[in-house]
């Protein structure tokens, strides 16, 4: 368990943290002006329910993963690329092949570089999802809070610029995906896999 917590890095407080914090503390103020209903008045407890419902709302997002299952992302990862051009070789020998090829000749510098852009734009994918749950709950349930929705419009935008940004921007995670995909093609790896 201590061994698993250390591992809990910048990537899963990107990915799982903030957009629950968000969607959580968005909730609580949706929920605390309609109602004066105080689930306790302790807050240390309150601490505790409101921590709960931000890791368990991050976790989901986590689970349905959207920023993987987005078009433009998910086409241009090297791995969808290499099994959509060679429909001739199995998924699994490309994959593999790949992944053997990424961690032997990939320098950690460009794996860094990738994996940090990656969890930018998660967390801007899950930003941006959560404050799509958050319009709805407000349009549904606290229509007259304009200042709540317009806080929240305004965060839905900027995540999406960003993550546009993070992917299509000059040497950002298109640029790596292709510099990845490129450099296989062109390795001993790739002319090794075709061969067989």
């Amino acid at each position: 368990m201590e061994k698993a917590l250390q591992n809990f890095g910048l990537r899963e407080v990107l990915e799982i943290l903030f957009p629950g914090i968000y969607v959580t503390s968005f909730i609580y103020l949706c929920v605390n002006e309609l109602t004066t209903i105080n689930i306790t008045n302790n807050s240390f407890i309150n601490g505790v329910i409101f921590s709960l419902f931000s890791i368990l709302i991050g976790l989901i997002f986590y689970w349905i993963n959207l920023p993987k299952k987005i078009p433009f992302f998910k086409n241009n990862l090297p791995t969808e690329k290499l099994i959509k051009n060679h429909t001739n070789i199995t998924k699994t020998k490309l994959i593999n092949a790949f992944f053997k090829y990424y961690d032997n000749a990939i320098s950690e510098k460009q794996k860094t570089k990738t994996d940090t852009y990656t969890a930018l734009y998660h967390f801007t994918i899950n930003i941006a999802l959560g404050s799509v749950i958050l319009l709805i709950v407000y349009c549904c349930f606290c229509k007259n809070y304009y200042n709540h929705i317009t806080i929240i419009l305004i965060i839905l935008i900027l995540s999406i610029i960003n993550a546009l940004g993070l992917f299509y921007g000059e040497k950002k995670i298109k640029y790596m995906f292709d510099r990845q995909y490129n450099s296989f093609i062109n390795s001993d790896n790739y002319k090794t896999l075709i061969q067989e």
